[in-house]
């Protein structure tokens, strides 16, 4: 669901003045978003502060939960 959210983002061009981080379990899915503009895409699997760092200094915070 959270994947849907971004990529909708990113693909309306609707400007954003800082970058996009998204957080995921695994690696793989982290890697799927990786790839859009302006996302930085963080692994918990790898990284499991991640979560905390993305919303450290985030304006807004979009949580998906499946």
């Amino acid at each position: 669901m959270g994947g849907a959210i971004v990529r909708g983002l990113v693909a309306s061009g609707i400007p954003v003045e800082e970058p996009i981080y998204v957080t995921n379990r695994s690696a793989a899915k982290a890697e799927a978003l990786a790839g859009l503009d302006g996302v930085t895409s963080l692994a918990l699997e790898q990284d499991p502060g991640a979560n905390a760092r993305a919303a450290a200094d985030a304006r807004v915070v979009v949580l998906g939960v499946k």
